[in-house]
């Protein structure tokens, strides 16, 4: 126990040498999260503050249908946080379109709504302007969602009209009477609900408001960027004098490591709420809406989560043996990971590749450990999967030092 406190007290005080570095570089990366979150906010148009973008809609057939169609859209709330939705003449739409002054232009056809009766299949107009922006693939993402919902209600239409024709009724009602009332149930039922996009996934950033994804994100992108600068202290278990050292020392390999993640979690703790609490009090400062709570389980969280990233850090380190510049390409392929994956891309435009390897990386875990920070609920199953990614480093790190040498 006493060679343990020794190994313990020795790795502090090489990283104490290193506090400023941190504390600066700390200071530095605070303020780029911060931009980085406000910009996404940005992006994404999901800050209550920011101006949704309009959408022209040109109404050739001019039928109450369709007017309750436009008029229902208009009351979603969901839809009216992105765009605003105006209903315009053709020629007066396209002259916005050319100035800039709308995103798209919506053109509904003539007969649009007897066609969806009749079971024909007649596409809606979308016009945009060259060199589409987000705004546009935005719109595209709600009228698709809109389109699938439509499709599927008509199925349900068509196959009770199969239906009707092959077993008929036992009531005598004819098929043009049958077909009527159908459509006319689906245009009540449909045209009642105000939830049309809420089960779409637009973006990637599940529970969380976007400009709160980005700054955990950058958050747990900063500590694992520190991993550099903490390489002095791993830096023993990859050279052969100082691991015979250790062997004559009797100093056993589970302790050895044991010592390495003890030390560089009680670093990780200290450097964590500094960086968080410089992050939450700018936050204050220039007026952003962030609900910050610091409970019971958010600090577990985050005690949980210095402890996986010293022990993700040893074995980064030990693979990598001391290498900083390998250290700084696994930085920036979390990174990239982490800020594409979390919602500057429609879920839908992402590549299939990256939403599932999302699922399986050390910032998914990490963010789900500091949700809890932000108001959101934990799913109870990321502790049980950190604790065993903690173990797993544990092991292979044992496992690694007998094999260069280090009996104990």
């Amino acid at each position: 126990m006493r060679q343990l406190r020794i190994s313990i007290k020795t790795d502090l005080k090489v990283l104490a040498v290193h506090y400023k570095k941190l504390l600066f570089f700390a200071m530095q990366m605070s303020i780029l999260c911060l931009a980085i979150g406000m910009a996404g906010s940005q992006i994404l148009y999901a800050n209550k503050n920011v101006q949704p973008f309009t959408l022209a809609i040109v109404d050739l057939e001019a039928s109450k249908w369709t007017d309750m169609i436009i008029d229902t859209v208009n009351q979603m709330e969901t839809v009216t946080k992105l765009c605003d939705i105006e209903v315009l003449p053709k020629e007066e739409a396209k002259e916005k379109l050319s100035r800039g002054q709308v995103t798209a232009i919506i053109t509904i056809p003539e007969h649009f709504v007897e066609d969806i009766m009749n079971g024909v299949n007649t596409p809606l107009t979308i016009e945009k302007k060259d060199g589409t922006l987000l705004e546009s693939i935005v719109a595209d993402e709600l009228i698709s969602a809109a389109a699938k919902l439509l499709s599927a209600a008509q199925v349900g239409i068509y196959t009770t009209l199969d239906a009707y024709e092959t077993f008929g009724t036992d009531d005598g009602i004819s098929f043009e009477k049958l077909m009527q009332e159908i459509n006319i149930i689906f245009a009540k039922e449909m045209l009642g609900r105000h939830q049309l996009f809420e089960e779409q996934e637009v973006v990637a950033t599940k529970n969380m408001a976007p400009l709160e994804h980005y700054i955990l994100s950058g958050f747990i992108a900063m500590m694992l960027l520190s991993l550099i600068l903490i390489m002095e202290v791993i830096e023993p278990l990859n050279k052969k004098e100082n691991l015979m050292r250790y062997s004559v020392v009797r100093l056993k390999p589970e302790k050895l490591i044991v010592s390495k993640v003890i030390s560089l979690s009680l670093f990780n703790l200290v450097a964590g709420g500094i960086i968080l609490g410089s992050v939450a009090v700018l936050s204050r400062m220039i007026g952003l809406e962030i609900d910050w709570h610091f409970s019971i389980q958010g600090l577990f969280g985050i005690i949980l989560g210095a402890i996986s990233l010293a022990s993700v850090s040893v074995i980064i380190g030990m693979v990598l043996k001391g290498k900083e510049a390998y250290s700084l390409f696994i930085f920036v392929i979390v990174a990239v990971m982490t800020f594409l994956s979390g919602g500057i891309i429609p879920a839908a435009y992402l590549p299939e590749a990256i939403n599932e390897m999302g699922r399986f990386t050390y910032n998914d875990y990490a963010l789900e450990l500091l949700k809890p920070l932000v108001g959101v609920a934990c799913e109870p199953i990321a502790y049980i999967k950190v604790v065993i990614m903690i173990a797993a480093c544990l092991m292979v790190g044992i496992g690694m030092l007998r094999r260069r040498g280090v009996r104990g």
